[in-house]
């Protein structure tokens, strides 16, 4: 299941555009709360994720955000900083059951299978030839 976990202190999920971006709020000067900048920690596609952890009172997830997370199918869930479980999100559909259905389906289908498998051997040996060619 990959998780992404969010836990610097002052961080916050945003959304941008179609993807989820991970901020932190900083004080340059060290005096107070204006002038702050934003510092860009990740930007991660939704397709990327399965569930997304906060870790810590430090951390939050901004509304945009959470509903590209629940359009996306990713569980949110919130933890302490000691790593003791708070609370979770989990929507309405998860896309777990739909994956592994597509992946039966497509295990049962002699014909999708064996195209499937050419056109991953196919990737393999190209990236295997830029690699060779790069060693020159």
């Amino acid at each position: 299941m990959p998780t992404l976990y969010i836990t610097e202190p002052g961080s916050t999920l945003r959304r941008s555009g179609g993807s989820l971006k991970v901020t932190q709020d900083i004080d340059p000067d060290g005096k107070g709360p204006k002038p702050r900048k934003r510092k860009e920690l990740i930007e991660v596609e939704p397709h990327r994720l399965e569930m997304i952890g906060f870790v810590g009172r430090g951390t939050t997830l901004s509304g945009h955000a959470l509903d590209l997370c629940l359009e996306s199918g990713i569980h949110i869930a919130w933890f302490s900083r000691s790593g003791r479980y708070r609370a979770r999100l989990i929507p309405e559909l998860p896309r777990a059951g739909e994956l592994r259905l597509g992946q039966y389906q497509l295990a049962l289908d002699e014909e999708l299978k064996l195209e499937f498998s050419r056109t991953i051997i196919a990737a393999k040996l190209e990236n295997n030839m830029g690699v060779l060619k790069t060693w020159r």
